[in-house]
This record gives C-alpha cells, sequence and structure tokens, in this order.
C-alpha cells in the first residue's frame, strides 16, 4: 500500500509540473498474445497460454534542461507466469512476473555536452544484433527464453557526448536479476540424473553492494568503435546444490556471483554493407561460475524493401568450473545466427530468424508475419520451430516448438 501511495504522488507530482508551462508527451500499447504448443511437456501438460500486456510510457519537459521519464506495466496471463497479486513492483526481483511493475521511472538533466540520469531506466551496450558479449547490465525475462525482453534497472548514468567522443559513467546501487523458467514448467528440462530425485528450493541469495561500469564511444573515418568495463554480478543465477541420497531429495539454491567485464566492439560500412564485431572478457573472483571469452562478428545489408544480417557467435572457457546450472549466455553461442527482414508495402513485413549451432545439431527458426490491418492495430503471426539432439542443451527444447498470434493496438 505503502508502494502505491508513493506512485500516485509521483503521478501528481509529474501532472503539477505539467500543469507549470511544461510539455506531456505519452505513448502505449495494449498486446495479447497466444501461444500454441502442438506437443505436451512431460511436466507440463498445457499447450495454449494467452497473456495480456498493457504498456504505458511518459515523458514530462520541466524547463530546458531536465525531463522525467516513466513507464507502467500491467499485464496477466493463463498460465501462471504472471503474480495473481495486487501490489505494484519496484525492484524486479519477484520470480514471477509482477502484476504491476514500475519497468522505468527516472529524471534526465541535459546541459550542453553532458546528460544525468537518475533511477530506474532500461540500458543497452555492444552493438551486436544477434549477441553482445559487452551487454551485461540490464537483467533480462527469460521465463519464455524465445521472446526475452529488457527489464529496467535503478543506476545513476552519466555521459559526456561531444559527437566523436563520448564517455559514460554508471553506477548501480541495488541489484536486479534476470528472470528465469519456472520449475515445473516447460522452459525447465531437468537432467535424466535428477528426474528420480525431489526437488527442494532453499532460496535465493541476492548480492550486496553497488555495480560500476564505464564505456567509452568514438567516432573516427566513418568507423565507430568502443570500449566497456562493467564490474558486477551475473544477472543470471548460478545454483548452488547438495543431494541427499537417502531422502531421494535434490537440494538447490541460486546464487549471483560476482564477475567482472571488458571488451569492446568495432562497426564499419563497407563495400555497401554494415560490418560488425564485438568481444569480451567475462571472470569471476568465485568458484560457482566459468572464466570465459565471447564474441560475435556479423553482417548487415539493407537494400530497399529487405534486410539481412548474418553472423557467428565464438566462445572459449579459459577456466572451465564444474557449475550444476544452464548458463542460457553461454548456451547460444558458437553458431550461426542472423535475420532476414522483407517489407513489400510499408504496412506488413515478413521476418525469419536462425540460429544453427556450429556443429548442425541444433537448430531455432522464428518465422513471422506482421501486418497493420487497422489504424493503430497490428497483427503478428507465426512459428517458432526448435529441433536437434537430445543430448544437446538446444536440443532437449525441440517439444517447446509453438504457434504464436499476437494483436497490438498502439496509443
Amino acid at each position: 500500500m505503502v508502494t502505491v501511495r508513493l506512485f500516485a504522488a509521483a503521478i501528481a507530482s509529474l501532472g503539477l509540473a505539467w500543469a507549470q508551462d511544461s510539455v506531456w508527451q505519452s505513448r502505449g500499447f495494449l498486446e495479447n498474445r497466444t501461444m500454441f504448443y502442438p506437443q505436451e511437456a512431460s511436466n507440463d501438460k498445457t499447450q495454449w497460454v494467452n497473456e495480456w500486456l498493457l504498456r504505458w510510457e511518459t515523458r514530462v519537459r520541466l524547463g530546458e534542461r531536465w525531463r522525467i521519464f516513466g513507464g507502467l506495466d500491467a499485464q496477466t496471463d493463463t498460465h501462471n507466469q504472471v503474480e495473481r497479486n495486487w501490489h505494484l513492483s519496484w525492484w524486479d526481483r519477484e520470480i514471477q512476473r509482477p502484476a504491476f511493475n514500475v519497468r522505468t521511472l527516472f529524471a534526465q538533466y541535459t546541459r550542453g555536452p553532458f546528460r544525468l540520469e537518475l533511477g530506474k531506466q532500461v540500458i543497452r551496450w555492444g552493438v551486436g544484433d544477434v549477441f553482445s558479449p559487452t551487454d551485461r547490465v540490464s537483467a533480462r525475462d527469460l521465463l519464455s527464453p524465445s521472446g526475452a525482453d529488457n527489464l529496467g534497472v535503478w543506476a545513476v548514468r552519466a555521459v559526456a557526448d561531444t559527437g566523436p567522443h563520448s564517455l559514460e559513467l554508471l553506477y548501480l546501487p541495488r541489484f536486479t536479476p534476470s528472470r528465469v523458467p519456472l520449475v515445473g514448467q516447460r522452459w525447465v528440462v531437468l537432467p535424466d540424473s535428477l528426474k528420480q530425485y525431489r526437488l527442494r528450493f532453499r532460496g535465493v541469495e541476492y548480492p550486496g553492494g553497488p555495480q560500476f561500469g564505464v564505456r567509452y564511444h568514438g567516432i573516427r573515418r566513418g568507423i565507430e568503435y568502443s570500449g566497456a568495463y562493467f564490474e558486477g554480478f551475473q544477472n543470471l543465477p548460478s545454483l548452488i546444490s547438495r543431494v541427499l541420497y537417502l531422502q531421494k531429495v535434490w537440494e538447490y539454491k541460486a546464487a549471483y556471483p560476482r564477475i567482472r567485464v571488458a571488451g569492446g566492439d568495432v562497426s564499419a560500412a563497407w563495400r555497401g554493407m554494415v560490418w560488425k564485431a564485438e568481444g569480451a572478457y567475462s571472470w569471476t573472483p568465485t568458484q560457482i561460475t566459468d572464466d570465459f571469452i565471447s564474441f560475435v562478428v556479423q553482417v548487415e545489408r539493407v537494400r530497399e524493401k529487405w534486410q539481412m544480417v548474418a553472423g557467428y557467435t565464438g566462445l572459449h572457457k579459459t577456466v572451465d568450473r564444474i557449475t550444476p546450472y544452464v548458463a542460457i549466455d553461454q548456451a547460444f553461442t558458437k553458431a550461426f545466427a542472423g535475420r532476414f527482414g522483407w517489407a513489400p508495402k510499408p504496412n506488413n513485413n515478413f521476418t525469419a530468424e536462425y540460429w544453427l549451432q556450429r556443429n548442425c545439431r541444433a537448430f531455432i527458426g522464428r518465422f513471422l508475419y506482421s501486418r497493420e490491418i487497422a489504424p493503430s492495430l497490428r497483427f503478428t503471426g507465426g512459428y517458432i520451430w526448435i529441433t536437434g539432439a537430445k543430448d544437446e542443451t538446444v536440443g532437449r527444447y525441440s517439444i517447446n516448438s509453438y504457434a504464436t498470434l499476437q494483436l497490438r493496438y498502439s496509443f
């Protein structure tokens, strides 16, 4: 109740500011999404899932230098991935999606080339479209990994941007974890060795202390490049577990180890195409995750009505620790990936995305058709196809191929 009153007070202050000769802009959308899984999973018999999402975003200008940005999500579904209570979430630490969530709420101050942003915001680093090794700041919603969305993080962000050169400093006082698939649903596939045990969840160990980041970006003779360093915590959980053999119980808890990430990226136009490369080294002082180098190289071509992106994602472990978890950020490396798009008319388009494991033993394809069927109303339909060998991480999820239908009304 206290958080609801605080939010109401914030909205009231925004309205007062708007009345005092400021400019207020807002936008949003209402989206309904249906997914049909042709096959039942061994741990999840549900084949039809329906989701509703209402997202509202606003911007208020206070004089020449200050702006306030805010965004709210309200959502529900038929598969219990969304909580069934009425509280307003500020911190995104729920295992399920909150029914009501403050997605963004931050103030921005600008003066010449300097910009300061304070509050909850969505931050993205890197240039890779198929994979971004340096983007370790923002958490993601991975309850359904094929439709991941970025989450807002509480941060102080200072930027000095002169055009050819920019420097960004980040301070994150409170850790925001990524949401991962729920145990008991089809996106959690347990190894055969654990199927004889009962699972016992012992909770989550959220790390304390702040996180820091710095990124430099430059442009010289048509080449863009950047270098970045991040010191904080892995936003995907590592599982600390033990087996109680006599009781046939597998106990586990989630932890988020400290990591350090250093990397960079470069992009340039050459022979009618945009070439991009990005890489990072991630290491940890703990014993519950790996040290590794990841990278992506890609090429993009745009011509009138079509677009093509093709690339390769790589991974090399420098320290391979035995960790009882599936690292989602590593599972989709060592693969060829890309996207093709064709827009024959302004109001409709076709897209095809692919991910092919280097050894050709696992494949993901996303095939979508989107059309504006009325002013502000867009239809999107398609099929996500997952296939592969059962002993491959991605191949184990072949039973989760599904058809999707989405309607979005924008306002």
